[in-house]
């Protein structure tokens, strides 16, 4: 019996004593003092309403107090007991007030729940959340994207705490762990490790959010800025808001406080004075002193409540939703192995095979992602996802007629799906069949015309048809849309290079560029577009540029040659395209050949000019056989000779010239220009000579003598009547 079960029994005991005492007294004055009955009965009442002698006298016991009695030893297993009893009476005295845990009591405490992560992205913190299952949690942003995940765990050496990262280096082993789950809005996710160490302790979360005033305290694996691990901070909560944490447009309840926080912090815990959870560290504000936010308990809980249930679950459709989440961020092997084991529980589940086919699909093995579609549409033809995925499948392996008839099935069973006639309006530009592909892409808009990808394809082949106002068109639009795509900016780009406008080019190329540093084709548009300008500075730099993310490009060596040598930089030129010919072999270009002849005869190397002017004409007969004369630079009546370019503007006029001087004298020159904003355009045709700095003209426009000079790889022409030096690239 219990000590509170035994006073209640002793206490009621002694109740019926007196009762039974009053009414023997109650007996004996009735008959002596002839008292009548009633008012007997009124007399035991009235007394009865007053507390027995032994209920004034036993003490009262507060059921769950007793039981909770060693709470002021901090023991997480007593704090999860449950009260005794169903209410609680009132205590004849407080009891003494618990001690808050001291800092060092805390991070003693909260020390073996924390682990440093390491992955091949970078590093984090993690706590303990279930021992039994070795699960840990962690924020999203710390494994995003990681293909190999580790924690280690806090060491000793003999009782003192290790510290140093190179012992963790050199004398512990760390622990492998994948991910099981993550949001990116709640920007948390569940870690499962391959074991936990037997000192380990899972952290509770606590029963409300934090309140500002209140201090918190924190442990980072290794923080930025901290000469050793298991940093330890403390602070005060500033306040509990909602706030974008992730940056996905999606509120959530976040901690702030001044505590410092660190990168390396994210996805530790931050305690309260009991050493229970009330926030995961994620991020400080750079811009403000002492600002730092954790993703507060309520949402730690909402979250963990959301998860629980597909990591926990059995069933064919929770491994299919666990396996859908991880597939929606870019985990297609950890996605795989759930789907399997939805189609394992669940054989006649086609949404599972479908979902499988899709992953197959993404990682780019198209003839199985084929097979499960295909057992997909047996198990239920009316699956739309089965026909757009197969249809989708079909057309990377190059079968446009059976990708064309599943996406129609597809249409013909939801005819309401802009992204349906997207994928049929790609199919039709792959089978060449461009007006029912614009067809398509007019009817995806009309259904959602506020996707931007759907506008940004349509100008994609519009470019390619050279219908350039109508690409430019939609991707003003689309750009409104989604500012951020480094493709829509590049497409922008390209609109204007093709219509020779590359002042108004750069900035879009430039912008792709900033937003995917890592694409080598938008950095090769930028470069292109500087040497179009030309800049050849800048095309010497973005070339360099593009060499380091794709060293092995052949034709990267070539075009940087093309500057240097315009910028007379000779041997840096004959260096590249060296290393263009040894890159391409046999597959050398006639042009690669005759780029490096000029190189040789600006370098004074007439023989081995001769011989790749000969291996060019070898090469390319028509372009540079025995009836083209090469440029003999050094000597100035004939360095002009060959076919120029010019594009530029001047007072808000446009003039873009081609004027071509030939060995035998003969001139060639084609000028388009605006005047006023009225169209314009000359043919000039007649002979030349050149003088010293000038050339004489004799054409169907007259007699007359331009100005010329050679500066900066440019040809230069001066127009008196603009008081204007023009400057053209050579063709």
């Amino acid at each position: 019996m219990t000590e509170a079960a035994r006073i209640h029994y002793q206490s009621t005991c002694s109740s019926q004593r007196v009762l039974k005492m009053w009414f023997v007294a109650c007996s004996v004055a009735a008959r002596f003092y002839q008292i009548g009955w009633h008012a007997t009965l009124l007399v035991l009442l009235v007394t009865l309403s007053f507390p027995t002698i032994a209920q004034d006298k036993a003490p009262k016991v507060d059921s769950s107090t007793a039981e909770k009695a060693d709470t002021q030893v901090p023991d997480d297993s007593a704090a999860q007991k449950e009260p005794v009893g169903s209410a609680k009476e009132p205590v004849a005295s407080p009891a003494p007030r618990q001690e808050p845990l001291t800092p060092r009591e805390i991070y003693l405490r909260t020390l073996n729940s924390v682990g440093f992560v390491i992955t091949d992205m970078g590093t984090g913190t993690a706590w303990v959340w279930d021992i039994d299952r070795r699960l840990m949690v962690t924020n999203d942003h710390v494994v995003a994207g990681a293909k190999e995940i580790v924690v280690f765990f806090p060491a000793h050496k003999g009782d003192t705490l290790q510290v140093e990262p190179d012992y963790y280096r050199e004398h512990v082993t760390p622990v492998k762990a994948t991910v099981i789950d993550s949001d990116v809005a709640f920007d948390l996710a569940i870690i499962e490790l391959e074991s936990l160490p037997k000192k380990a302790v899972a952290l509770k979360l606590a029963d409300r959010s934090a309140a500002p005033g209140e201090r918190v305290h924190a442990i980072g694996g290794r923080p930025y800025g901290s000469e050793g691990l298991w940093k330890y901070s403390i602070g005060f909560v500033s306040q509990v808001a909602n706030a974008d944490l992730s940056q996905t447009g999606t509120k959530i309840m976040a901690l702030q406080s001044n505590i410092d926080i660190n990168p390396g912090n994210s996805g530790g815990p931050i305690v309260n004075d009991e050493g229970m959870v009330v926030a995961v560290a994620q991020s400080i504000l750079r811009d403000a002193q002492s600002v730092s936010y954790g993703v507060d308990v309520s949402s730690i809980r909402g979250y963990l409540t959301k998860a629980c249930p597909l990591v926990d679950g059995d069933t064919a459709e929770a491994k299919l939703e666990l396996a859908n989440r991880h597939r929606r961020v870019g985990r297609l092997e950890t996605a795989m192995k759930y789907m399997n084991e939805a189609i394992k529980i669940d054989k006649k589940s086609a949404a599972s095979h479908t979902t499988r086919g899709w992953t197959f699909f993404e990682i780019g093995d198209f003839a199985t992602a084929v097979a499960d579609f295909d057992k997909a549409i047996e198990l239920d033809d009316s699956d739309v996802e089965a026909w757009r995925g197969r249809a989708a499948a079909h057309r990377r392996l190059g079968d446009f007629e059976k990708a064309y008839s599943d996406i129609s099935r597809a249409i013909a069973q939801d005819a309401t799906r802009a992204d349906s006639y997207n994928a049929r309006a790609i199919i039709e530009e792959n089978r060449e069949r461009f007006d029912r592909a614009l067809k398509d892409y007019a009817r995806a808009i009309s259904l959602d015309s506020k996707n931007p990808l759907y506008l940004a394809n349509r100008a994609d082949l519009y470019l390619k048809q050279q219908q350039y106002d109508l690409a430019k068109d939609d991707l003003t639009v689309a750009l409104e849309l989604a500012p951020d795509s480094a493709w829509f900016q590049q497409l922008m780009g390209l609109v204007y290079y093709r219509l020779k406008k590359y002042q108004e080019a750069d900035p879009y190329l430039r912008r792709a560029v900033e937003l995917d540093s890592s694409n080598a084709g938008f950095v090769a548009d930028f470069a292109e577009n500087a040497q179009a300008v030309p800049d050849h500075d800048q095309g010497i730099a973005r070339w360099t540029r593009y060499i380091e993310l794709n060293p092995k490009y052949p034709y990267a060596y070539f075009s940087r040659a093309w500057s240097l040598r315009r910028r007379h930089k000779l041997d840096a030129a004959l260096d590249d395209l060296d290393k263009a010919i040894e890159l391409a072999g046999a597959e050398s270009p006639a042009f690669y050949y005759q780029e490096r002849a000029l190189v040789y005869q600006g370098l004074g190397k007439s023989e081995l000019a001769k011989r790749d002017f000969d291996k060019a004409s070898e090469l390319d007969p028509e372009k540079y056989g025995a009836n083209q004369t090469p440029v003999l630079e050094d000597e100035p009546s004939s360095s002009v000779v060959g076919k120029w370019y010019v594009n530029q503007e001047v007072e808000g006029n446009v003039f873009e010239m081609t004027h071509e001087y030939r060995k035998d004298g003969t001139y060639h020159g084609v000028m388009n220009y605006t005047s006023d904003g009225e169209k314009k355009k000359t043919v000039e045709t007649g002979k030349y000579e050149v003088g010293d700095g000038v050339i004489r003209f004799k054409t169907n426009l007259g007699d007359y003598e331009q100005k010329f000079k050679f500066e900066d790889g440019l040809f230069w022409l001066f127009f008196p009547d603009m008081d204007y030096w023009f400057g053209s690239v050579r063709q």
